[in-house]
């Protein structure tokens, strides 16, 4: 009784894990890293361009979005009027990354960090240099992958 148990389970637990891994195959990873990294191009391609709306389609319109910079931490609305702000004292914006890292964690979600800088161009002329680090919660909604969570840590020089 107790082999027929042991074996019962054990085939029980087998067949758990390979419904898991199927669940995520190493193709359907690749498509998901590579969906999030589309995505993230776009977001900076909006940032760059100075365009605070069409970079926020990217954030998704949720009570449950967060968005911190630094220690502060704001709801999406919050963010996207400081980002609107933000844009108003810059003629130029380009981002450098170092580092871009995606971590599939469902089906459905993913975390994506990155290290970098951006390079700001003053109406004055005048640039300056923000080193960060970047961890954002993507989820996937019937509209695409869209960021839940994002967290902007700012760096020293």
């Amino acid at each position: 009784m107790q082999r027929r148990l042991t074996a019962l389970l054990l085939c029980l637990s087998t067949l758990l894990l390979s419904s898991c891994s199927n669940h995520l195959t190493q193709s359907k990873i690749a498509r998901i890293e590579k969906a999030i990294l589309d995505v993230h191009k776009q977001l900076v391609t909006a940032a760059e361009n100075r365009d605070a709306d069409a970079m926020f389609e990217y954030i998704l319109d949720s009570d449950e979005t967060t968005i911190q910079i630094g220690d502060i931490v704001q709801s999406r609305p919050q963010a996207l009027e400081s980002v609107r702000q933000s844009f108003q004292g810059f003629s130029k914006i380009q981002y450098e990354f170092e580092q871009k890292q995606v971590t599939v964690l469902s089906p459905n979600s993913a975390e994506m960090t990155v290290k970098g800088k951006s390079i700001d161009t003053t109406h004055d002329g005048r640039v300056l240099t923000f080193p960060f680090t970047q961890k954002n919660l993507f989820v996937l909604t019937d509209d695409g992958w869209k960021i839940k969570t994002a967290h902007h840590i700012p760096e020293n020089d």
